[in-house]
């Protein structure tokens, strides 16, 4: 699929600095990417034969990049909203109470779940009728797999567990591990809009600019360093991963081109300059995510424990910074989609839009429902092999586990989805409706920014 010029017919609407503060539907579709990136990435579950699986494998495991897509949609959704409603009355207030009411009920429940239900799941299971002690135990080993974090609980609460994290030099917890990138977008969404307060946008554009070169430069002092400076101990990719000065480049390139695009007054402005990217970014997505992409091959095909590592801790001081521009530029070529072309249809097809809807609460609990099909439909792995004995052994064809790992995919994927479905309707979607009462002041009669808010 190619994507198509912005070269838009009298027909189609324009980008103008007003409907940049509209719902741009073709953001959706950019979201559903990223969250199927990612399940793509977290449900790569077979074990390589032969070179083909590993190849296989390193493909799947390549979607862990759709998390710097949500970092780059993140700093261009959140910066337009500021930069369109910055100076008005109530700004900060209406700013924090919406971000409140969009990311904390569905991850306070999770969080909750995590640290007051499971632990004592298996103690209230062997309660039921029918289930015996030893599956109750079964359960509650599963559980404890997951490891403790609950010495950091209060990290959790207040979205610092990117932090723990780097401490542990471990993901530490089977279900909140997702929350290190969640994580790093709240304490961007804390700080941003008060740099905002303090600068003009054309010196917002030089902190763009400084985060996006500060950030592979962090990573290479923690590797000139050698081990991990805030912490101690060995530096691991969990650091390069985690730490929030080193993840920034998506934030600042999304916030960089929020602002480049609401530059100048005239209306049809925004349009222009789209138009002049279209070609740079073209370049920036084939190269950037092609490298990106390769960077990971070395390290996934390294056999030797040590050399994964090493090489992991070379490529990643480059590999995130080459997702975030390459990725960048993926956003820029759906937002100049021509409406009608198929590069349009593709970015507001109903699949890649419903999966962008439901994102946020399938990013927070792919996890969990991941295990849980792992376990229940292929079984536990309690007695030292793979896959124990449950409904189905993992499929193989030939030797391969690919049959078994597109199974799991037809099982998995939607489950997701329907969780997220679920969250939506039942909580969601209701939590939302609450933001009518914290308002953007309105100047000039022009209603404030409706993207992503």
């Amino acid at each position: 699929m190619t994507p198509q010029t912005p070269d838009r017919s009298p027909e189609t609407p324009e980008l103008t600095q007003h409907s940049l503060r509209r719902h741009i539907p073709v953001l959706d579709g950019i979201r559903g990417l990223a969250i199927l990136l990612v399940l793509f990435h977290h449900g790569g579950d077979m074990a390589a034969s032969g070179l083909v699986d590993e190849l296989v494998l390193w493909g799947l495991h390549s979607g862990a990049r759709g998390v710097d897509l949500f970092f780059v949609l993140s700093g261009f959704l959140i910066t337009g909203i500021i930069a369109d409603t910055r100076g008005r009355k109530g700004f900060f207030t209406s700013f924090y109470a919406r971000r409140v009411l969009r990311i904390f009920p569905v991850y306070y429940a999770l969080v909750f779940l995590s640290f007051y239900i499971l632990p004592n799941l298996g103690a209230f299971l062997v309660e039921l009728p029918g289930v015996s002690q030893a599956n109750a135990d079964m359960v509650q080993t599963k559980l404890d797999r997951f490891g403790s974090v609950s010495e950091y609980e209060v990290h959790f609460w207040l979205f610092f567990s990117n932090f723990v994290f780097a401490e542990l030099n471990a993901w530490g917890h089977g279900i909140l591990a997702v929350s290190w990138s969640l994580a790093i977008e709240e304490q961007f969404y804390l700080l941003w809009p008060f740099l905002f307060f303090l600068l003009d946008a054309r010196r917002m554009k030089w902190v763009c600019l400084l985060l996006l070169v500060g950030s592979p430069l962090f990573r290479i002092g923690l590797l000139l360093h050698g081990s991990d400076p805030f912490f101690g101990g060995d530096l691991s990719r969990i650091d390069l991963n985690v730490l929030t000065f080193g993840r920034l480049e998506g934030l600042a390139l999304g916030a960089l081109l929020a602002l480049h695009l609401r530059g100048g007054t005239a209306e049809i402005d925004p349009e222009h300059r789209l138009r002049r990217l279209v070609r740079p970014a073209q370049i920036a997505a084939v190269v950037g995510v092609v490298v990106a992409v390769l960077s990971d091959l070395p390290f996934h095909l390294a056999v030797d424990p040590d050399a994964k590592s090493r090489l992991g801790l070379m490529l990643g001081w480059f590999g995130y910074t080459f997702a975030a521009v390459g990725l960048a530029g993926v956003v820029v070529l759906a937002i100049a989609a021509k409406p009608g072309s198929l590069w349009y249809a593709f970015w507001t097809s109903r699949v890649m839009c419903s999966f962008g809807k439901y994102s946020y609460a399938i990013y927070l609990t792919h996890l969990p429902i991941r295990a849980l099909i792992r376990d229940l439909v292929y079984g536990p792995n309690f007695n030292g092999s793979r896959f124990g004995t449950a409904f189905l052994q993992f499929p193989t064809l030939f030797g391969s586990e690919l049959p078994g790992q597109i199974l799991f995919y037809v099982l998995a994927i939607p489950a997701c989805w329907f969780a997220g479905w679920l969250s939506w309707n039942l909580l969601e979607k209701h939590v939302l409706k609450l933001k009518k009462y914290f308002p953007y002041g309105r100047t000039g009669g022009t209603p404030p920014s409706a993207a992503g808010s």
